[in-house]
């Protein structure tokens, strides 16, 4: 059987509960324009404000206010 080939437009789809961070900004997946970093979160980050200020200190600070950004 020959190798699985990826076709040439990639897709990529998660669905989660949102309770935190229930506003008008973005759903998920979450693309980070500086590094093309491309992110899905199936659960809770508890810690994420924490994290946010962690994230901050070191020049990269968290644009927006749900727990997977």
């Amino acid at each position: 059987m020959p190798p699985a080939r990826w076709p040439s437009v990639r897709v990529l789809g998660a669905t989660r509960l949102a309770i935190r961070g229930l506003n008008d900004q973005p759903n998920q997946p979450i693309t980070d324009a500086e590094s093309g970093v491309i992110t899905v979160c199936n659960g809770e980050i508890d810690n994420h404000r924490e994290l946010s200020r962690w994230l901050e200190k070191r020049g990269r600070p968290v644009q927006q206010e749900t727990d997977v950004a």
